[in-house]
């Protein structure tokens, strides 16, 4: 898992690389909570996710929680466009 943020005028860009799964939960959260407190608005880039589980998922939840009207995901792959199908279909 590799998490970047790229600072940029007025928008901070997360980009998710790799897996998003529990084992690399403690690094989402620090990374996701960093981004969050700059109080920029997020743009989150997940189209280079390999896999994405339930904690992943949760993460995405908690930052548009926290981020209210602040964060946008711009960009998933196919792993997470599958998940999210999986999760809504059940």
């Amino acid at each position: 898992m590799r998490v970047t943020l790229l600072e940029g005028g007025e928008v901070s860009r997360l980009v998710f690389e790799g897996d998003m799964t529990l084992e690399f939960s403690n690094e989402m959260e620090d990374r996701i909570l960093g981004a969050m407190r700059r109080r920029k608005p997020v743009q989150v880039d997940l189209s280079a996710v390999e896999e994405i589980d339930l904690c992943g998922l949760h993460m995405l939840g908690m930052m548009q929680t926290m981020g209210k009207d602040k964060m946008d995901i711009v960009a998933t792959s196919p792993a997470v466009d599958r998940r999210f199908r999986t999760l809504l279909s059940n």
